[in-house]
């Protein structure tokens, strides 16, 4: 499929909900880990991050997802 197509994204469950899905980003260019935010904690994020290394995935990236603003965007803009 790389001859037809410059980019492939795959979307997969978390590494902790099933081994195969480390096994398949190995197999992949790069991996982006995609983390919600308030939602996981660091330590966790890192366990999964040492679960890919393993298995010898190249991670590119993280996204942080789902990030919350408390303060208004027009004090943001502000400062």
């Amino acid at each position: 499929m790389r001859k037809p197509y410059r980019f492939i994204l795959v979307d997969m469950p978390a590494t902790s909900d099933m081994s195969s899905t480390a096994r398949m980003a190995s197999k992949c260019d790069g991996v982006i880990l995609v983390v919600e935010a308030e939602h996981l904690r660091w330590e966790v994020v890192q366990r999964e991050k040492e679960q890919l290394e393993k298995w010898h995935a190249n991670i590119v990236g993280v996204v942080l997802n789902k990030r919350r603003f408390p303060i208004p965007g027009w004090l943001y803009r502000a400062l």
